[in-house]
């Protein structure tokens, strides 16, 4: 029987290697590199920086340290973050203010990273993620939650529907904008809520 697969490996530098194995029992290839049988990475996931690192490879993109920065810290927000905020964030990493801008745009572009719209005049960034979750957003103090259960589908095909000079959908922004219970306990009379990040 003839075995024909392709898999990833790592060197014993670290780096990753593709690994064809063609009718062989044994994982190892010309660079040495050993790999282990795919029942193994299952049993082991991989950790958040690996994680991060085939995020990138799977999108085509070089896993650099600056990228990993800011995909780090867009993974540890607990809410989208401003440009502002992410260069507050990255201040110690020394990546330069254009250099972050241009990875965000390459980043969104390749569907890693989403851009949501708070209505403050500025556009904030999170982490893109396999749930299809929105926001509600308090118009008093920039409070932000996250709701699921958007049928998007169904939302999709009234859309296409209605709009019929459309081919297709590619994909949607859903926010919310209200108050939170702390600003309407106060009155929430303040609905020029100073720019918020």
């Amino acid at each position: 029987m003839s075995i024909s697969c392709e898999l990833f490996a790592f060197t014993k530098h670290g780096r990753s290697r593709r690994v064809a194995v063609n009718g062989r029992n044994d994982y190892t290839n010309r660079y040495k590199t050993l790999t282990m049988p795919l029942v193994h990475i299952k049993n082991n996931p991989p950790s958040p920086a690996e994680e991060l690192k085939m995020l990138l490879r799977r999108a085509s993109l070089r896993a650099t340290p600056g990228r990993l920065h800011l995909l780090r810290a867009l993974k540890e927000s607990r809410r989208p973050m401003s440009i502002k905020r992410i260069n507050a964030v990255l201040a110690r990493t020394r990546i330069d203010q254009a250099t972050i801008y241009r990875t965000l745009e390459t980043l969104a572009e390749k569907g890693i990273v989403r851009t949501i719209d708070f209505q403050h005049g500025h556009v904030h960034y999170e982490l893109a993620d396999a749930d299809d979750h929105h926001h509600v957003v308090c118009r008093c103090c920039g409070r932000v939650g996250n709701f699921t259960g958007c049928d998007m589908e169904s939302i999709a095909r009234k859309a296409m529907s209605q709009c019929t000079q459309f081919v297709e959908i590619e994909r949607h922004s859903l926010e919310f904008f209200g108050l939170c219970r702390a600003c309407a306990r106060s009155g929430g009379s303040d609905h020029t809520r100073k720019d918020r990040d």
